[in-house]
């Protein structure tokens, strides 16, 4: 009985849509940026633990470390992969932009 949400325009959609896209990838950065700052400070400790010859806890760093790159990758893909949405999404507004005016062009003609 009027609980539905406002309608609104394709073009104000796709706005909010690059918007959120944009915001995600920003996110994605900063968590990879902070995850390689991580991973420097904690190969400067291995290299320390590693001089100290204390190799046990070397060795279970560096295992974080790995898993730390690991996932460093994984943010590389997912920022790559929301690129790749973000543009599909600026090509499909375009072909609405396109099949808008060759509805005018159109009715001009006949």
């Amino acid at each position: 009985m009027g609980n539905s949400a406002p309608k609104i325009d394709p073009k104000e959609q796709a706005k909010q849509n690059k918007r959120t896209i944009t915001r995600a990838i920003r996110q994605i950065d900063r968590e990879r940026t902070k995850l390689q700052n991580q991973e420097a400070k904690t190969l400067k400790e291995i290299k320390a633990l590693a001089m100290k010859n204390q190799h046990g806890p070397a060795k279970m760093m560096s295992k974080d470390l790995v898993r730390s790159r690991a996932q460093v990758n994984m943010y590389y893909t997912m920022s790559s992969q929301m690129k790749v949405i973000e543009t599909q999404l600026a090509a499909a507004q375009m072909n609405a932009t396109m099949m808008d005016s060759l509805k005018g062009v159109n009715n001009v003609m006949q």
